[in-house]
């Protein structure tokens, strides 16, 4: 990471990382063993001036992997390198008004060009309203190495596609913002709305017990709200979240398009109380609704709990309780873990937690005073 300031204000920045590791992996039809070299590279230049900046500059990044075994490997070795360019322009056109504009051009290995804009603007209209709203474009390489990730790889035998192509999104959100403050207490409501399209999704079919991931021909579609509340009354603090979530794509069946996993209503609640710097308490619950499995049937809604005691000890030492899945709300108290039989198992998507209770003490020392 190399950071040079000039005259005007800006910076000139130039960074990289670089990965080097070693893949091994249990599948149906073998030991699938080889070593990954990932590096990312990029040189940006920030240009300020009044209330108005710009950044821009360019980037390199690959992903090589080199398959060892076994010789019939269904991932072989490969290549990907991807050259591309950058710039993003922000105006402050008032003292609340902000608009950012970007593009991005990228050259993957052998495809075309991808021309990804984005536009976003926020604007305050006074002290306790703000609005949000943009768009925005992205790709995704398809990484043949996700054959291997995805869990049907112990179950069936894999097949790589070498005609697979990149997904292409669509992004757009909007949100509005209201605070309120009085003595010392406050009031945060954020409420969002978006949508995602994804273009040509990767989607792993399973036929005649081979697994091989492909493009849909249909766009899978995201789209919902979130809706975020934040209170702190005297020292205690309060968070409620609720997310409504339809993400569907005609491709599974007409009827019921809703993509399996996916639950369409989730909330979660926090509640901490912290008395005079030395104990915090906190409490936290989360709700999942029901969600479609892969043949078309329902999970059951569930809810978990976790809670958490922290007793600070001067300015070094802090003891920490915490506790989660305190319900005790497991998928095995509901169904089994998988089909077939335990040496030659089917293992299923799992829907809820597989660990029981879990409870756990640290310590934790800071070297420093706190500020």
């Amino acid at each position: 990471f190399l950071e040079h300031s000039l005259d005007n204000g800006g910076k000139l920045t130039i960074k990289g990382n670089i990965s080097d590791f070693y893949r091994n992996m249990i599948a149906r039809d073998g030991i699938q063993e080889g070593t990954q070299l990932s590096y990312y590279d990029e040189a940006s230049v920030f240009l300020p001036k009044g209330n108005n900046s710009l950044v821009a500059g360019i980037n390199i990044s690959g992903n090589d992997y080199s398959g060892k075994q076994p010789i019939n490997s269904p991932v072989p070795t490969f290549n990907i390198f991807t050259a591309g360019a950058f710039a993003q322009y922000n105006w402050q056109f008032t003292e609340g008004g902000t608009i950012e504009t970007g593009l991005r051009l990228d050259k993957p290995t052998g495809n075309t060009f991808f021309a990804l804009p984005r536009l976003a603007g926020f604007y305050r209209f006074n002290k306790h309203w703000a609005t949000r709203a943009g768009f925005g474009m992205g790709y995704k390489m398809p990484d043949p190495l996700d054959l291997l990730n995805n869990d049907t790889a112990r179950n069936y035998n894999l097949v790589y596609n070498p005609g697979l192509k990149a997904e292409i999104s669509y992004g757009y959100n909007a949100e509005l913002n209201y605070k309120l403050t009085w003595d010392d207490n406050s009031l945060f409501i954020n409420q969002a709305f978006f949508m995602t399209d994804v273009e040509r999704p990767v989607f792993d079919q399973v036929t005649g017990g081979n697994s091989v991931l492909v493009n849909l021909t249909t766009a899978t579609e995201t789209k919902g709200s979130d809706t975020y509340m934040k209170l702190s009354v005297h020292r205690w603090e309060f968070y409620l979240g609720y997310t409504f979530t339809n993400a569907t794509n005609n491709w599974y069946a007409a009827s019921n398009s809703r993509i399996p996993l996916t639950a369409k209503n989730r909330m979660a609640f926090v509640l901490t109380r912290e008395i005079e710097k030395k104990w915090k308490f906190g409490l936290e619950g989360s709700w999942f609704g029901q969600q479609y499995r892969d043949d078309g049937t329902l999970t059951p809604s569930y809810f978990v709990t976790a809670i958490m005691i922290c007793r600070n000890l001067g300015e070094h030492f802090t003891l920490v309780l915490n506790g989660e899945n305190l319900l005790d709300y497991r998928m095995s108290n509901n169904e089994s873990l998988y089909a077939g039989s335990i040496t030659n198992p089917v293992f299923k998507p799992l829907w809820a937690p597989i660990d029981g209770r879990v409870i756990n003490f640290s310590v934790r020392w800071k070297l420093e005073g706190r500020k």
